[in-house]
């Protein structure tokens, strides 16, 4: 295997690792979204409930998404 041959191999390679982080990145985000959505709806259904009445709760959320 030559130099050139190895410097191709090596880009495939970059390009798929480049991918695989930016996969893991937004997998990340929306773990990380989904988890203060359900705490944040969690913490504030019971005082909701309190009051009489129920609110359903919306997955999107912009304002805790750029929060």
């Amino acid at each position: 295997m030559d130099f050139f041959d190895r410097q191709d191999q090596s880009r495939r390679n970059t390009r798929r690792l480049v991918a695989y982080f930016v996969a893991g990145l937004v997998m990340l985000i929306a773990t990380v979204y989904l988890a203060v959505v359900i705490l944040f709806f969690s913490a504030t259904a019971n005082r909701r409930e309190s009051f009489g009445y129920k609110r359903e709760v919306k997955l999107w959320q912009p304002q805790v998404f750029l929060w």
